[in-house]
């Protein structure tokens, strides 16, 4: 058994001036008698999952009602995508909501500010709550489908995978041929746009790199004059006869040879300034190969000059690098060649559409008979637990419908909107009394019912998709003892794959919970709080009897008491 709501603190909210509520894993009851708070715990629960709350909740006397919940997030895999999405702090350890109504309402997830719009996202992954509001998930037609096909499991689910391959290949194609189908006047005038631009492009031929080489290769033109003057100068200095470079190191050399005949120490000194001397040479005939290169040449300038510009020309329409204008070139060179080969590209993708349409129809059949099958199991389950629940004349129904659209898939003679789930709209109806027809879940009218629906189906869902946490208020509305004990059951079964709250007057769920809450109302100094004491032991077995015999329970309703918790 699982515990995602640790901890829920609600101050100046209603009556709640100050609590702090812990809850344990699995059936977490809350009992108490009438109008004693318990489903103000249940509203300051719904606060922080960013149901609408009024700013009348403000206890008397304060500014803002302030609640918080922490939440274990381990057990909601999918909660950490969504925080992370969000940009808000992640924490192993815990989940902290925060929630301010009044004045300036405000809200925190993990200490930072966000909105009531992200608790509400959040929450969606956190809890349900069932009852008098209408905020969960299983009343939304939306999720419905989904439902529907976890409970379908790998007969309803292989087959939607299927469906969601081919109709992506469906939709690709179908816009293939739509950008095929542009008039013949408009196609003719993109074909010539284009085979300018690629005509253009490779009557300059850009190479990448090519700009900067020529921009250097302008430069030593435009300079040719001074740079031979200071490269023959430099070969002068070098190699340029009496008292140049070269001529001394010469003269130096022969000196240090000779003096090596005296001092062998200064054989490797000779040595080195032979090697200098070898470099000189080298570096007088490099030189020397400068000068020859940098005679002026205007004409060879401006043939630079011009393929700078050429080259600069294209940049400015194509791309900022010669490389980003090739890359250009290349895409273009594509669009064309489609283009150009439109009439026969058209008709291999008439023929491919054709065969993936009718593999989407079948495909679409195929998912939709066995959502059927699946819809009439689900019905039946549902329907049991009903009965079970004290609701004999329920009806229960899973609606599946197709819409038609112009534009959609042909599916046995029709045109039907269709998507990568396949065609069909989902939806639970629910009819709660005799002579009524089923109606969506949203508009049943009583929370009692409601409660009940909503626990049969997640009875019956509870493997499929369970929330991290369920809450029932008002489950018990109506019922008596027999039933009550079948609620509780259920509520404990559900408890195995969820941690359950639930408020309750019926002893027969009391006694079933893992976690036990009773809740209070106190008189103080004339005003009104509401107090939540964990009960064990005896005082558990006190408010079973209470519940059982009133305020002032017999000995018989302990004993029954005891009865009941099997002590």
């Amino acid at each position: 058994m699982s515990r995602v709501l640790r901890e829920l603190h609600a101050r100046d909210f209603v009556l709640l001036d100050d609590v702090r509520v812990e809850f344990g894993p699995g059936l977490n009851v809350l009992t108490g008698e009438t109008g004693a708070g318990k489903s103000m715990l249940v509203d300051a629960l719904g606060a922080i999952l960013g149901q609408r709350t009024p700013s009348d909740v403000v206890r008397g006397g304060a500014t803002c009602a302030r609640v918080a919940a922490v939440f274990d997030p381990r057990p909601a895999p999918r909660l950490r995508a969504v925080v992370e999405e969000l940009g808000l702090p992640w924490e192993d350890d815990g989940l902290v909501l925060v929630r301010e109504v009044g004045g300036r309402s405000r809200a925190y997830v993990n200490g930072e500010p966000t909105t009531v719009g992200v608790l509400r996202r959040l929450g969606s992954f956190l809890a349900e709550i069932h009852g008098q509001h209408e905020g969960q998930r299983l009343l939304e037609p939306a999720s419905h489908r989904a439902l529907l096909d976890e409970f379908g499991a790998d007969e309803v689910l292989s087959r939607r995978a299927v469906v969601e391959a081919l109709f992506g290949r469906w939709r690709a194609l179908r816009e293939e041929l739509r950008a095929l189908d542009v008039g013949e006047r408009e196609r003719a005038q993109r074909v010539d746009l284009l085979r300018f631009q690629v005509s253009e492009i490779d009557a300059v031929r850009p190479r990448p790199g090519e700009v900067e080489e020529l921009s250097q290769l302008r430069i030593r033109l435009l300079n040719a004059e001074r740079l031979r003057e200071s490269v023959t100068a430099a070969y002068e200095a070098l190699y340029g006869g009496e008292g140049a470079a070269a001529d001394r190191v010469g003269r130096a050399l022969g000196l240090l040879r000779q003096a090596a005949a005296w001092d062998p120490a200064l054989v490797p000194v000779a040595e080195a300034l032979e090697a200098v001397e070898a470099q000189l040479v080298d570096l007088s005939r490099e030189v020397r190969a400068a000068v020859e290169r940098t005679e002026g040449d205007p004409g060879r300038l401006d043939e630079v000059e011009g393929r700078i510009a050429a080259l600069r020309s294209l940049l400015r329409k194509y791309g900022d690098t010669v490389e980003a204008v090739l890359d250009y070139r290349e895409r273009v060179a594509r669009e064309l060649a489609v283009l150009e080969n439109a009439d026969s590209r058209r008709g291999e993708v008439e023929r491919e559409l054709g065969q993936v349409e009718a593999q989407l129809e079948a495909a679409v059949g195929e998912l939709s008979a066995a959502r059927v099958q699946a819809a009439r199991r689900l019905e039946k389950a549902v329907l049991r637990h009903l009965q079970d629940l004290a609701m004999p004349a329920a009806r229960f129904r899973v609606q599946l419908e197709a819409s038609e659209d112009p534009e959609g898939l042909p599916v046995g003679g029709r045109r039907l909107a269709v998507g990568p789930w396949g065609a069909d709209r989902v939806e639970f109806l629910l009819s709660a009394n005799p002579g009524e027809p089923p109606r969506p879940l949203h508009r049943v009218a009583s929370g009692g019912e409601l409660s009940r629906v909503m626990l049969a189906l997640r009875t019956v869902l509870a493997r499929a998709d369970p929330p991290a946490v369920m809450v029932f208020d008002e489950v018990d509305a109506g019922v008596g003892g027999r039933t009550g004990h079948v609620i509780g059951a259920k509520l404990a079964e559900l408890a195995g794959v969820c941690q359950v709250l639930c408020v309750t007057h019926q002893p027969q769920i009391a006694a079933l919970a893992h976690h036990h809450l009773a809740v209070r109302k106190v008189t103080q100094r004339g005003r009104t709080r509401i107090a939540v004491e964990v009960l064990q032991g005896e005082d558990r077995v006190d408010e079973i009897a209470r519940m059982l015999a009133g305020p002032t329970p017999t000995e018989t309703a302990r004993r029954h008491a005891r009865e009941l918790l099997r002590l």
